[in-house]
């Protein structure tokens, strides 16, 4: 395998991955998103590490640019999404909280389901 096919197969292995991430946040599958961004932390290791030592050609340079410039693009789209389910999830598990602690008022008051006697509002008044 020449210099330049070694660096195009890991560019495309890495927009494979950077694919499947994007299926995975819109399936809310986060155990396999997890597990999808370990390898591509573990790929841009060895993208890093990896060097053949000569500058590419232009036309090389021209279209591995362009092929990074639509990964980028992609993987904007993807940090997007992620930190907007991130702001929704925080929203839910606040209002989750606001609905735990009205509940806990209304046991309180009232007593809860399984109490032996049974309450009502007149033993409130």
């Amino acid at each position: 395998m020449t210099p330049w096919e070694k660096r195009i197969a890991l560019l495309e292995a890495y927009e494979t991955l950077t694919d499947k991430e994007e299926i995975c946040l819109k399936e809310a599958n986060f155990q396999s998103l997890a597990e999808t961004q370990a390898k591509k932390a573990r790929l841009l290791d060895a993208m890093e590490e990896w060097d053949d030592g000569r500058s590419m050609e232009s036309e090389e340079r021209e279209a591995f640019n362009a092929r990074i410039g639509v990964l980028t693009v992609k993987e904007q789209s993807n940090a997007a999404l992620l930190d907007r389910m991130k702001a929704e999830n925080r929203k839910e598990f606040k209002s989750l909280g606001l609905r735990s602690h009205a509940a806990s008022k209304i046991r309180k008051a009232y007593g809860s389901s399984d109490s032996v006697r049974a309450r009502s509002l007149k033993d409130k008044a």
